[in-house]
């Protein structure tokens, strides 16, 4: 198993390490991590991550892409206001716009030397993730995912793993072994498998008060996944106990409109991101047993990642 974690080329992260290699590798040294899994938005410099530490790398997302799929344009106009917006946030007008700008990801993460990619299986509109009244069920995001994931590796040259990580909006949520099937085998990519995000998952449930429970929860939504569970290649591991939060938002839901820090914001606090600290989540790993252990964290500075990669190495393990 490989302990990785969560890096993006964004110039703020990469002033925590100076963009100097040697300072990463020093930090990879110090807390026994073998890479980075990465996120590309700004280009991808190998001098200063070089490319034998990039082990895995995260697609890009967009929330609601849904009825862009579906060309509901209506729909769009009243969530973005006039077809530049649109075009404009999709990156295009069509359906094969879409899939290029998928591609386009794809080969840059293949170009990384990278053995997987993640690719985020959800759907949910701005108003959606305040009041969690979902246009589309679990069933049609599959639907489209698959659709979607179909055209993009379409005559792809590249064997590299594709994960598909839980959230907790409609789509891939692992709260469902059939739908979870019918992903898996109807992608015609040849290695595909699962990412568990267990802050995601824990998500799900709004009920859960405390880090026991939410490991309880997670051992028993991969209990009912039956052999699916086989599939479940990496962990982003990371807790998240936002449901006071999650039931309030819900109940008292702002109409809007939305800034990008507002809807940041409120997706921040409830996937906090934040690390386990207690033993009992040695029952995920060892249940498991994946390939790439992802410290999947939020921080604020080079002091708040250690701290958060520390405590959660001490839950696991007793050291850091």
């Amino acid at each position: 198993m490989l302990q990785l974690f969560n890096l993006c080329t964004y110039e703020e992260e990469m002033q925590l390490f100076n963009k100097d290699s040697g300072i990463l590798r020093a930090f990879m040294g110090n807390h026994n991590l073998d890479g980075v899994e990465l996120y590309i938005d700004h280009p991808w410099n190998p001098a200063i991550i070089p490319q034998q530490v990039v082990k895995g790398v995260h697609l890009p997302y967009w929330s609601n892409w849904l009825d862009f799929w579906n060309g509901n344009t209506q729909e769009l106009l009243d969530q973005f206001g006039t077809h530049e917006n649109i075009v404009q946030y999709y990156g295009g007008a069509s359906r094969a716009t879409f899939v290029d700008k998928y591609r386009v990801a794809l080969d840059k993460a293949i170009a990384t030397g990278a053995a997987y990619v993640v690719f985020h299986v959800s759907n949910a509109r701005l108003l959606e993730l305040f009041t969690y009244n979902f246009a589309y069920s679990d069933a049609q995001v599959i639907d489209a995912t698959i659709e979607l994931v179909n055209a993009v590796t379409e005559g792809l040259n590249s064997t590299i793993t594709l994960l598909f990580e839980n959230l907790w909006w409609p789509g891939l949520t692992l709260r469902d072994q059939s739908l979870t099937r019918q992903l898996l085998e109807n992608v015609n990519h040849p290695n595909v498998g699962i990412m568990l995000d267990t802050g995601h998952l824990m998500n799900t449930n709004p009920s859960l008060l405390t880090e026991k429970e939410g490991i309880d929860y997670i051992m028993k939504t991969l209990a009912e996944l039956g052999s699916c569970a086989k599939y479940i290649k990496g962990i982003h591991l990371h807790r998240s106990l936002s449901g006071q939060y999650i039931n309030r938002t819900k109940k008292n839901s702002p109409q809007g409109p939305y800034s990008g820090m507002d809807i940041m914001n409120h997706v921040m606090k409830i996937d906090e991101h934040l690390p386990f600290s207690i033993p009992d989540v040695r029952r995920i790993i060892d249940f498991i047993q994946p390939d790439y252990l992802v410290h999947e964290f939020l921080y604020d500075s080079m002091n708040d990642w250690i701290h958060k990669i520390t405590k959660q190495q001490q839950a696991l393990y007793g050291t850091s």
